[in-house]
């Protein structure tokens, strides 16, 4: 079983690893994407929304250690 922050509810902490994996995923496949055909604006603009996601995402399992 994985570790987990004290305090923190379990179902909030895998609703944030399930979202953070898939956005992953779509920032993979927009990389690779832009590798081999380029990305459009929209897509470009979609990739930097996807990118302040994760950093928010981020800064709440942050807060989450230091609540710990």
């Amino acid at each position: 079983m994985p570790l987990r922050p004290l305090g923190a509810p379990v179902e909030e902490l895998e609703d944030i690893r399930a979202e953070l994996m898939a956005l992953f995923e779509k920032q993979l496949e927009a990389i690779e994407r832009d590798t081999f055909v380029g990305l459009t604006e929209i897509e470009r603009i979609e990739y930097a929304a996807r990118h302040d996601r994760i950093q928010e995402l981020h800064a709440k399992l942050g807060r989450f250690k230091t609540a710990a």
